[in-house]
């Protein structure tokens, strides 16, 4: 999948739906079991499959030529990318658009380029129609030499790229806008827990992970160096703090995951953190939900994916069952600052692992947002000095007007971080 395929929308027409019959198992050692011996047989077959297969890509509806009378030029595409083209090019060229591309469709290629003088291959990102269409031997091709490799494309990217028309924006506003980057919803408890760490950086190496917690490597929090890959929260950190142990450097790695990251991955990664006692801070966010691909249930929620009632797992419950010792386990609610800021002094004193869960739920979970209805906060501004301390929790539901802050009602949900943040009880909640 593209971004912009994910991020557009239009009409489908619906057909009645196919029933398709349950197929029986049966049992077949040769082809399902490969140990090297089966391995080897079963290479042949694939093999022969994919010629299969490569006939059938070379006559199928998916890809299809699009010839156009008069036209020199040739247009080797796929995906979102073809749309681009037909807007850039209109009639003015033919096209090849490739729906199935492994196995690549060679005689329906070759068909297609020997008809050209020029060849236009327009795919986003990585060359890889170009490469194979290169290593079929046509090098009049026209591809990444012109066209970026980085990054989406769009109609103005390929008139700049290939006809040489200069980009032109699409509309214009005497405006100079700030930038507006992604940032932690108001009232979500990850912003807590991440204040709580900026504060102590200096004691603590933080890794972070693939979530809504992501967004805590963001100013003006700042509280997560790195993230790699999905469970890299906790896998990388043990040969992290081992290198920094041969460094000299006395910080201990603090790795995040959530829970749903956990019940994943992350579980075997803690059972090594805790097997080889590794000087690791393993911290698990747990909002109670599958929050940044759009609140899918998990092992540890209360329902399955198909909303019925799930066999939940104790998410403390399986930690403790790595056999590491209760003393080095503290939940805490991400949003009480106090404990959070207690949890990590511990968690930094010990030797060896800790393990850190705090657990509020997803702000924007249904229920969250019903149990929220009605409370905010505000701001009296005959007592606040303007010293901006509240914005440094980056929440989007903060400003400020005329040096005092400013709380949107319609935007909080009453979470009262801000509420500790304040020096001078400006701060405080309606609705309770």
């Amino acid at each position: 999948m593209t971004t912009r395929v994910c991020h557009s929308k239009g009409l489908v027409e619906l057909q009645e739906r196919e029933d398709v019959p349950v197929k029986t198992y049966r049992r077949d050692i040769q082809k399902f079991a490969l140990l090297p011996s089966t391995a080897r047989i079963r290479h042949v077959a694939r093999e022969e499959l994919l010629i299969e297969m490569e006939a059938f890509a070379n006559d199928c509806p998916v890809n299809y030529a699009e010839y156009n009378p008069g036209a020199s030029a040739g247009v080797i595409t796929s995906g979102i990318s073809y749309q681009y083209a037909r807007e850039v090019f209109g009639d003015t060229v033919s096209y090849l658009k490739l729906g199935l591309t492994y196995p690549l469709p060679r005689k329906l290629i070759s068909e297609f380029a020997q008809k050209f003088e020029t060849l236009y291959v327009i795919e986003e990102n990585d060359p890889y129609l170009e490469n194979a269409i290169r290593a079929l031997g046509y090098t009049h091709v026209i591809g990444k030499e012109r066209i970026p490799i980085c990054g989406e494309l769009n109609t103005q990217i390929l008139r700049a790229a290939l006809l040489g028309i200069p980009a032109e924006a699409a509309y214009e506003v005497e405006l100079d806008a700030p930038a507006r980057p992604p940032v932690m919803c108001a009232g979500c408890g990850h912003r807590g827990f991440f204040y709580a760490l900026s504060r102590k950086l200096k004691r603590f190496v933080p890794v972070g992970d693939i979530g809504c917690y992501g967004l805590g490597a963001n100013p003006p929090l700042s509280a997560s160096d790195y993230s790699l890959c999905m469970g890299a929260g906790l896998s990388s950190t043990i040969g992290l703090s081992k290198a920094l142990a041969l460094q000299g450097d006395s910080r201990k790695v603090l790795g995040m995951v959530g829970d749903s990251t956990f019940f994943h991955s992350g579980l075997n990664s803690l059972i090594d953190v805790v097997s080889s006692n590794a000087n690791v801070v393993a911290c698990v966010l747990n909002n109670h939900i599958t929050a940044m691909t759009g609140h899918q249930q998990n092992p540890g929620t209360e329902f399955n994916l198909m909303g019925e009632p799930n066999h939940m797992i104790d998410l403390v419950k399986l930690i403790r069952a790595t056999d590491i010792d209760d003393e080095r386990i503290r939940v805490v609610d991400p949003l009480d600052f106090e404990a959070v800021n207690a949890a990590l002094d511990e968690a930094g004193e010990i030797e060896g692992p800790f393990v850190i869960v705090t657990s509020r739920p997803c702000a924007l979970l249904k229920e969250v947002v019903r149990a929220n209805a009605g409370k905010y906060c505000q701001v009296d501004t005959e007592k606040c000095r303007g010293c901006k301390k509240c914005l440094q929790i980056a929440c989007p539901a903060i400003s400020f007007v005329d040096n005092k802050a400013v709380i949107a009602q319609d935007a909080c949900n009453g979470c009262g971080l801000c509420m500790q943040m304040c020096n001078f009880d400006a701060i405080s909640k309606v609705g309770e």
